[in-house]
């Protein structure tokens, strides 16, 4: 679907660690930079109601890494630390 082949995906994501770690940070990075784009757009009460439902949801959507992010395994490290400094106010 993506018009790509398996070799070019593997090459971009040699782990199924690089590929969770590419989508998680991605998911946190829209979720912060959302945050001035609805302040912008919105009064403050609505812009942060409608930030907060897309932290929800960003939140929820993650469970199902949960198992891989709490795994113990090395490759995940980083991960809390880049979403306290993205995501922390």
């Amino acid at each position: 679907q993506a018009g790509v082949g398996v070799g070019t995906f593997y090459r971009h994501f040699p782990q199924r660690s690089d590929l969770i770690k590419a989508v998680f940070r991605r998911e946190i990075d829209a979720c912060a930079d959302a945050a001035p784009i609805l302040a912008e757009k919105h009064a403050p009460g609505d812009a942060l109601a409608l930030w907060m439902q897309r932290y929800v949801d960003f939140i929820s959507a993650k469970r199902g890494l949960a198992a891989a992010l709490h795994s113990g395994d090395p490759a995940y490290e980083a991960l809390p630390a880049y979403f306290d400094k993205r995501l922390r106010p």
